[in-house]
C-alpha cells in the first residue's frame, strides 16, 4: 500500500501536522526553508520541496491567515545522493587498496604493458 502525504526527510515518517509550515503559520509562526518530501497518486516516486511559510496580519497586527512557498528541490536531492554514491564507492575502493597493500606488499608489483 502506497502512502501519500508529507513526510519528515526520511522519506517514511508522517511529518505531525503540529509542523506543516501552512498550519504554523496561521498560528503565527514563520517556518523557513523546511525540507520536506512529499508523495501522491501523480508523483507515486514522490520530491522534495523546501517550504517556507509567514503569518498574514491586517494592518493592525491581527492574524488574519498564512501564505507558505514551497520549491522544488528534487534536483538538487538526487544530486546529493547521487555525490554521497560516489565519496562511498571511492572510500569503499581505497579501503580494499589499501587491504590489498597491507595484507599482500610483498607480492604486489607494477609492471609496464610490455612487462
Amino acid at each position: 500500500v502506497e502512502q501519500y502525504g508529507l513526510f519528515l526527510p526520511d522519506q517514511v515518517t508522517p511529518l505531525p501536522t503540529d509542523q506543516i509550515p501552512l498550519l504554523r503559520a496561521v498560528q503565527g509562526e514563520q517556518v523557513d526553508n523546511m525540507e520536506i518530501f512529499t508523495r501522491h497518486p501523480q508523483a507515486l516516486e514522490g520530491f522534495w520541496v523546501t517550504a517556507s511559510s509567514r503569518p498574514l496580519k491586517d494592518a493592525s497586527g491581527t492574524l488574519k491567515g498564512g501564505v507558505v512557498v514551497c520549491r522544488d528541490i528534487s534536483d538538487r536531492k538526487r544530486a546529493e545522493d547521487d555525490r554521497r554514491q560516489a565519496e562511498h564507492a571511492v572510500k569503499r575502493s581505497e579501503e580494499r587498496y589499501r587491504s590489498l597493500i597491507k595484507t599482500t606488499s610483498q607480492i604486489v608489483w607494477v609492471a609496464t604493458p610490455e612487462g
